[in-house]
């Protein structure tokens, strides 16, 4: 789990991701990604539907492997940007961690660079 002061805190902040934000897309997950002046810390949360897997240990568990990623790569976020990463296949617990942690962190510099080209913030 991520410390408290990356993670969100209450459903508004997470609708205005949702409402402003851009979103870039990989095969098994989606980043949604906003930059906020408001902010200090960046902020993230992983949602993982039940179109996924019914059981919500398996969506636990493909929660759990995103947080950990994002833990050991807080540091590639900028600062002021708030990310929903969306999981819509189950085939991401087939991934190897490795190649997992390769394409999230991608996406994630991609949203950041998108970020000094674009400037949508709120």
């Amino acid at each position: 789990m991520i410390a408290k002061k990356y993670r969100f805190h209450g459903r508004k902040s997470l609708n205005s991701v949702y409402k402003y934000g851009l979103t870039y897309y990989d095969k098994d997950f989606s980043i949604k990604s906003l930059f906020s002046r408001e902010q200090k810390n960046p902020r993230v949360a992983v949602v993982v539907s039940k179109k996924v897997s019914k059981k919500a240990t398996q969506r636990n568990k493909i929660r759990r492997k995103i947080y950990e990623i994002i833990r050991l790569n807080i540091d590639t976020i900028k600062p002021p940007q708030s990310l929903i990463i969306s999981v819509f296949k189950e085939d991401i617990l087939k991934n190897k961690p490795k190649a997992l942690e390769k394409k999230i962190v991608e996406l994630i510099k991609k949203a950041n660079n998108q970020e000094d080209k674009n400037k949508k913030t709120i």
